[in-house]
């Protein structure tokens, strides 16, 4: 009997309905909770996508200056599109960061929508129209097309053009027409351009243009693949030296351990994941289904070549199980998800199958083995509350240190900057990105301002604090640990395993006060508070610049006695003629040598040390506030200064 029926003309008007149905429940969850962790969240790949789009559109070179492989250009191109798009379509200054970045993931809502209807014709193509309901339906409801759905990826956009280059496919094979196999193929690079672990979704269009050629070309064709595949075979079990050298600096290179040429280092690690993400339930339902289908066929069917489509979409799964087993990728959810495309096509045929075809009745039997999963997929949306460890580092810094505050962080710094996720807070931080908080010395650290470090554990390959286990006796010994995100896993949270560490600052009385609202002054040295008249107070002032001024600002440390009468001082611009004040740049920090000489005459006892700031051209004395913002008048008390003889 054939394979297909479909009545003629238009779809039934009931099989019309449940598409559109499943497809408006698709978009429901993928829309549902996308909001509710605005402005500010992080996904693994979120502001890698945010700093190549930026670039893009800034400089207009998709080149990545830190990977040689530069990011997936198409979506890159497309990502661009999208923030130009969202710039003209504002008014001029209402543009904020959670609308674009709402923007963004409504756009990831598109393209899965997309997916969901091209999956419903790639299925009726294949099978029936049963068959692409209920293929579009097991998709609507997986967790990972669910969560990337939800989130700024370039993962949905690549997976809607590989499941256009399988309908492509599809079609030219059930219709005889080679030239669709050619629209198949300029979709499946499209895919790649947009995800590099696509890549094996070039097998469709190859094995289409074979199929579509007569029986003979058929097992020429297969010869040809046999003769292949032992000639490589050969030349990876016992191959010459300079291909030895070639193989071992590719992806290859891991079959020659030869304790794993048979097995694949990650393969079964590759096979977990996969079972995992499917679901081991509807796995087995798809091999009913297609056992019950392949039952009633006949080798002797016209739809010989239809037929063959179902086992070329299994030939292509486990060809991307052995390509992300060379990749080293055993448990990454979006890389095997080309798996789970062709998976849900063949669900759909199972689904079909044991229904008949009946649309109606494939609906229900779906709806039934997937409840568990379209519970899950609502609930998801509030799930993506879930803190990405980047997050939590900002929030930390956001609540514990003062503005003006110097971070150096392995990697990258974009949590902290505000045209990403709308970084919650005007307080300023200097932030620069290090390759590894090893790179120098604490003191060389802290001589240029920095007081904390943030390790990384994607800088692990490249010298970073997460290369050495157990980390530097003598680094761990001067730091102190004031956050721990060393186990996101356990902690229910997203993104790379990170540790802030505290260093220790080269001032000898570290401070942080607000001297008006472009210099923070950062502390003082003073190797004695004892001295005899005539002797000089060895003092050593640090600055920091919160924002450029214009201004000429001096600087007065004064020794007050008991009643606040001035009895010696030394007032003068800080930094040295090169730098005044309003030369500084936010970020700026250097110290003074500070000398104040204590007069023969003076009296033994106690005095004030006072220090502040005023306008060399007004002679106005500058607010000075603390840390947190306390106003402390018009100077600040460092120590007392004990005189004796």
């Amino acid at each position: 009997m054939p394979l297909v029926k479909s009545p003629p003309g238009k779809l039934r008007h009931l099989e019309w309905l449940l598409a559109v149905f499943v497809l408006i429940l698709g978009a429901a969850i993928y829309l549902h909770g996308i909001v509710q962790n605005l402005p500010y969240q992080l996904n693994s790949d979120e502001p890698f996508t945010w700093i190549f789009v930026n670039r893009l559109l800034q400089t207009g070179s998709l080149y990545d200056p830190k990977n040689f492989i530069p990011y997936p250009p198409l979506r890159m191109i497309l990502g661009a599109g999208e923030q130009h798009f969202l710039y003209l379509a504002t008014p001029p200054g209402k543009l904020t960061q959670p609308v674009a970045y709402l923007t963004a993931r409504c756009f990831s809502v598109f393209y899965g929508v997309l997916l969901l209807a091209v999956t419903y014709q790639a299925g009726r193509k294949l099978h029936s129209s049963a068959a692409g309901i209920a293929a579009m339906l097991y998709l609507a409801v997986q967790h990972d097309a669910v969560e990337l759905s939800k989130l700024l990826k370039t993962d949905n956009l690549a997976w809607l053009l590989g499941m256009v280059c399988i309908l492509f496919t599809v079609r030219a094979v059930r219709q005889g027409r080679g030239r669709l196999n050619i629209y198949a193929l300029l979709f499946a690079l499209a895919a790649i351009a947009a995800k590099y672990t696509m890549a094996p979704v070039l097998g469709f269009p190859i094995l289409g243009m074979i199929l579509v050629a007569g029986r003979k070309s058929i097992l020429y064709a297969g010869i040809v693949m046999l003769i292949i595949i032992v000639v490589s075979g050969f030349f990876v079990i016992a191959p010459p030296d300079f291909l030895v050298r070639l193989l071992r600096m590719l992806p290859t290179g891991v079959l020659f351990g030869r304790e794993h040429f048979f097995q694949f280092p990650t393969l079964r690690g590759n096979f977990r994941a996969l079972i995992s993400q499917v679901g081991g339930i509807y796995a087995l339902v798809l091999m009913v289904g297609l056992g019950f289908s392949f039952a009633r066929f006949s080798l002797h069917s016209q739809e010989f070549r239809k037929w063959v489509l179902i086992p070329v979409i299994g030939v292509m799964m486990v060809g991307t199980l052995f390509f992300l087993g060379l990749l080293d990728r055993p448990s990454r959810a979006q890389d095997l998800f080309v798996i789970v495309l062709g998976f849900a096509l063949l669900w759909g045929v199972g689904i079909a199958a044991l229904t008949r075809q009946r649309a109606a009745l494939a609906v229900l039997m779906a709806f039934g083995l997937l409840s568990p999963r379209v519970v899950n997929a609502w609930t998801f949306g509030t799930k993506l509350t879930r803190p990405d460890t980047r997050v939590l580092t900002a929030e930390w810094f956001i609540d514990h240190v003062p503005a003006g505050t110097h971070i150096g962080v392995e990697a990258d710094k974009v949590e902290f900057e505000r045209g990403y996720g709308g970084f919650p807070s005007d307080k300023i931080l200097f932030v620069d990105e290090i390759a590894s908080v090893y790179q120098e010395s604490l003191e060389s650290f802290a001589r240029r301002g920095v007081e904390y470090l943030v390790a990384d554990e994607r800088q692990i390959y490249e010298g970073g604090f997460y290369d050495f286990n157990p980390p530097h006796e003598d680094f761990m010994a001067n730091v102190t640990t004031v956050l721990s995100l060393a186990d996101p896993y356990t902690n229910g949270w997203e993104g790379p395993r990170r540790l802030i560490f505290r260093i220790p600052a080269i001032q000898q009385h570290p401070m942080h006060a607000f001297v008006g609202n472009e210099i923070v002054f950062k502390g003082y040295d003073l190797p004695s508070t004892t001295i005899a008249p005539g002797g000089t107070l060895d003092l050593v002032l640090y600055w920091e610049a919160l924002e450029q001024t214009t201004a000429n600002n001096i600087v007065f440390a004064q020794l007050l006695n008991e009643q606040g009468e001035l009895v010696s001082q030394l007032d003068g611009p800080p930094g040295d003629e090169l730098h005044r004040t309003y030369d500084w740049w936010p970020g700026y920090f250097d110290w003074d040598e500070w000398p104040i000489v204590v007069p023969d005459s003076l009296p033994e006892g106690v005095y004030s040390l006072v220090l502040g700031m005023y306008d060399a051209d007004t002679l106005v004395r500058l607010p000075i506030t603390d840390a947190e913002g306390v106003p402390l008048g018009d100077h600040l008390e460092l120590t007392y200064i004990v005189v004796q003889r």
